[in-house]
């Protein structure tokens, strides 16, 4: 066994341990919703990247039920609406499920002629049946 492979070995045995450890100890993840995560990016270029980091909803109910046709305008109802806390009486969709997507712009852009800056930014929606779906990014 050559001194690189032993010290692969020996950092594997390690890290598990560590996270072995730290689940004994009774850290717990967040609940996943049984929503699949998912980062996508997309390259500009050689250089610039645009990447959404999101967890794509299961249209499975659970209780097992298909909900496929179901989600807008009833799951997730159209327009602003209330949501129950915070000061606001209407508010858009978060878009995501378990959590707001986010979108990660690497260098300054246009989006539909608009300039944004490089950065993070969570994705908000407003849902219109008949009418074209507003964008946010905030």
């Amino acid at each position: 066994m050559n001194n690189s492979t032993r010290k692969l070995g020996l950092s594997t045995a390690l890290a598990f341990l560590c996270v072995t450890g730290l689940l004994a100890q009774g850290i717990t993840l967040p609940p996943s919703g049984d929503n699949q995560k998912s980062i996508v990016t997309q390259y500009i270029g050689s250089i610039a990247s645009v990447t959404i980091d999101y967890n794509s909803p299961d249209v499975t109910a659970p209780n097992g039920a298909d909900r496929k046709g179901k989600i807008w305008g009833q799951l997730e109802p159209y327009g602003m609406n209330y949501l129950g806390f915070g000061t606001a009486t209407a508010s858009p969709w978060r878009a995501g499920a378990n959590q707001n997507t986010t979108i990660t712009f690497s260098h300054d852009m246009q989006v539909e002629g608009k300039p944004i800056k490089a950065g993070t930014y969570g994705l908000f929606m407003i849902i219109e049946k008949d009418k074209p779906w507003t964008l946010i990014l905030s």
